[in-house]
């Protein structure tokens, strides 16, 4: 099993959210992990009350698909896959 935790929010400073950075960055690295890497799936998990990482994974067209207790609250997993990619 490969792992790798990618973060690109909380590498951009608050004066470079919503110009799409993380967008981006997040949409490559899914790309390179399904395309270049031929892995079966990627995982992000979200904190519930973080609406621009929720919307950062609803872009790239990840599906929500459990609830899992994080350090500041709920998280929700998304994922995309091979086939959905």
């Amino acid at each position: 099993m490969v792992t790798a935790v990618v973060c690109p929010l909380r590498c951009l400073g608050i004066c470079r959210r919503t110009q799409g950075y993380a967008t981006e960055a997040a949409r490559a690295v899914v790309e390179h992990a399904l395309v270049g890497l031929g892995l079966p799936e990627v995982l992000a998990e979200v904190d519930e009350g973080n609406a621009a990482s929720v919307a950062v994974v609803k872009r790239l067209g990840m599906t929500p698909f459990a609830m899992v207790p994080g350090v500041l609250g709920l998280m929700t997993r998304y994922r995309e896959t091979a086939e959905t990619a």
